[in-house]
């Protein structure tokens, strides 16, 4: 069956849809893992603050 495949022509239709979903879904979850990140950061340099991590020599400016 594999030595038999032939590739897609670029303007194939079923492989535009295929690179249009692929690219939604992507835009998705990158969407959502910004927005996570941005829900879960501000709670945490609420409480801890931003000086957290700073090392011993280092001053809050």
């Amino acid at each position: 069956m594999w030595e038999n495949r032939a590739s897609l022509e670029e303007d194939n239709l079923s492989l535009r849809a295929e690179q249009t979903l692929h690219e939604w879904i992507y835009q998705a979850v990158s969407g959502w893992r910004d927005v996570r990140g941005a829900w879960v950061e501000q709670p945490f340099l609420a409480f801890y603050g931003r000086t957290l991590g700073k090392g011993p020599f280092e001053t809050n400016r």
